[in-house]
């Protein structure tokens, strides 16, 4: 029996962004060059958000189409 990923777009998602963190690599000479560079330098302006943790409370998907590919098994 073969085997289907499945996909579908939502129209909009709604409910509450948790808490996530930034995380990024800096190159510095040591640990206090780099929270110098983070602190006074704008190098925390280059780091990534990561979201953490979140809560949908509604979505919803319209006549949007599905998107059906096959899953080779290995």
């Amino acid at each position: 029996m073969a085997k289907f990923k499945v996909s579908q777009e939502a129209d909009y998602a709604m409910g509450h962004l948790r808490y996530g963190h930034r995380e990024g690599v800096i190159e510095a000479e040591s640990k206090e060059d780099a929270l110098n560079k983070l602190k006074n330098e704008g190098y925390a302006d280059y780091l990534d958000f990561v979201l953490d943790d979140y809560s949908c409370e509604d979505v919803e998907y319209g006549d949007n189409e599905f998107k059906i590919e096959e899953v080779e098994e290995k």
